[in-house]
């Protein structure tokens, strides 16, 4: 079994010498050959400089035999039968067939797992790679100078590539969320944006944190953290404006002290919810994490592995939606999960 990955690049140019003038070359790193491919954008071209380039990784997959059928199925194009109704949990759930095609969390999970792990392993090499040559050559690109990022298995090492749908990791644009111009142009938006001047900062850090998830783990761990404070600190200095000055002086506030012992009595109304809200799996993963961005701030240890740092995001936005409910925005709960929603069962 094989793994394909590609990386494009489009915010780093490279330079052809008279030595060496070719489109495609093949570098071996450490951990295998990658090859390199030049290809021409009309907006980034100028001398003897080319647009962009594309890096293709290709390992072959040490296979559990537990998994090896799940796998050799899923190379061969098989998906989840027309009758599944959820997640697929053995070979005997898939076939070939003309339906849509599902991403792996619809997949048995031991088939995720794999995929997910050697995904991000091998798409971490190549980026770790274009992040080495912006900084060798102190080249000023965007947060994130990977434009594209696919994945690809196969039983055969030189055909018959299946794409890895993965939809875990989403960056969504402003074309898959379209708002209807009477809602964003409503008396309650238009209402909203002149008092309050923006989204609140928490947001806008968490934001910050989801664009550069896939460039540095460590600096989205501690912007994400980061907007859980400050959102807080907002939360608490609009309730009870004579605690501004000190909330807002403290840099870490005990997040969890905070929660359990003063933010119950402060909204009062909310008592049972922000209790139940604790609780959940969302803040027992913020929690966690806050000790680990305090390592990571003060030794530079590495961040979480794994797509934890993505799921603490998720986690980060739905105490973000929390805050803001409380704090009398209702049309949050919009945004809510179950997990969440359930705090205002009882």
């Amino acid at each position: 079994m094989y793994l394909k990955t590609q990386v494009e690049v489009k915010d780093i140019k490279l330079t052809d010498t008279s030595e060496q003038i070719t489109d495609k070359l093949s570098v071996t790193f450490p951990f295998g050959e990658v090859f390199l491919e030049l290809f021409d954008l009309e907006n980034n071209y100028s001398d003897v400089t080319r647009g962009s380039f594309k890096l293709t990784y290709i390992t072959e997959l040490d296979v559990p035999e537990s998994v090896l059928k799940l796998m050799e199925a899923y190379c061969d194009g098989k998906k989840l039968k027309p009758n599944c109704k959820g997640r697929a949990i053995s070979v005997e759930d898939l076939s070939i067939n003309d339906g849509p095609d599902y991403p792996l969390s619809m997949y048995p999970k031991k088939l995720e797992n794999l995929l997910l792990k050697e995904t991000e392993k091998a798409s971490s090499r190549l980026k770790s790679f274009v992040s080495t040559i912006r900084w060798r050559f102190n080249i000023d690109t965007s947060i994130n100078p990977c434009s594209l990022i696919r994945s690809y298995c196969s039983k055969n090492k030189n055909k018959n590539w299946r794409g890895i749908n993965d939809s875990t990791i989403q960056v969504k644009y402003a074309k898959d969320n379209a708002v209807p111009i009477n809602h964003a142009f409503s008396e309650e938006t238009l209402e909203l944006s002149l008092a309050e001047d923006g989204e609140p900062t928490g947001h806008e850090l968490l934001r910050e944190a989801k664009e550069i998830s896939n460039v540095s783990v460590r600096a989205s761990l501690i912007m994400g953290i980061a907007s859980v404070e400050v959102r807080l600190k907002d939360l608490i200095s609009a309730r009870s404006p004579s605690t501004e000055w000190l909330i807002k002086s403290t840099p870490s506030p005990p997040i969890a002290k905070i929660i359990s012992n003063y933010l119950p009595e402060l909204f009062d109304e909310y008592k049972d919810e922000i209790l139940a809200f604790k609780k959940t799996d969302h803040f027992k993963l913020i929690d966690k994490q806050i000790e680990n961005r305090n390592s990571t701030s003060h030794t530079g240890a590495k961040g979480p592995q794994g797509l934890i740092i993505y799921e603490l995001l998720d986690s980060v936005e739905q105490f973000l939606w929390f805050c803001d409910f409380i704090s009398g925005f209702e049309w949050a709960r919009e945004y809510f999960d179950e997990e969440v929603l359930n705090c205002f069962s009882s």
